[in-house]
């Protein structure tokens, strides 16, 4: 089945270098809980940043999300079963490629950097992609990223998120 090609509306604002908020659209099926889940967030803050007075949002709807401030995040990662297919953003999937980071959310183009928790590693990636799709994972890198981070045999791990631009 072809990737859903997912419109995501973005308002980013920048404050001394750093991300303050990305506006991202409510797409089909998703719930204020799915969406704080992506992002690190409480469904109260989700809320309250966007003053809602309940959980009902609808698909179209703009929302502001504060992306991973001080937190994180589960990665995990893909490679050849997707090499050279289409990703989410039109260009083709290289799994040699170390810059490549898949997002649920997170507008193409966005630049992050993740720390390994448990040995302080870190690596700089572009958002170019949509995923990764299995719950409770927040990022997927591509396999020379992983080999980057020294965690392709653990498949998953956990690491410190900023958002650089």
């Amino acid at each position: 089945m072809k990737k859903l090609i997912v419109v995501v509306a973005l308002l980013v604002f920048f404050s001394s270098n750093a991300i303050g908020s990305v506006g991202v659209t409510v797409r089909s099926g998703a719930t204020l809980w799915s969406i704080a889940q992506d992002f690190n967030m409480s469904v109260s803050e989700l809320m309250g940043i966007n003053d809602l007075e309940d959980a009902t949002i609808y698909p179209g709807q703009e929302l502001k999300v504060k992306p991973y401030v001080n937190s994180y995040a589960v990665v995990s990662w893909y490679g050849s079963k997707f090499h050279g297919r289409s990703m989410a953003n039109g260009e083709e999937f290289d799994m040699h490629d170390p810059k490549i980071v898949a997002h649920k959310w997170l507008p193409f183009g966005t630049k992050v950097k993740l720390t390994r928790v448990d040995t302080n590693h870190s690596i700089k990636v572009i958002v170019k992609d949509r995923g990764p799709y299995v719950e409770g994972r927040n990022f997927d890198l591509s396999r020379a990223a992983a080999e980057k981070l020294n965690m392709k045999s653990k498949g998953v791990i956990e690491c410190k998120v900023e958002i650089i631009s």
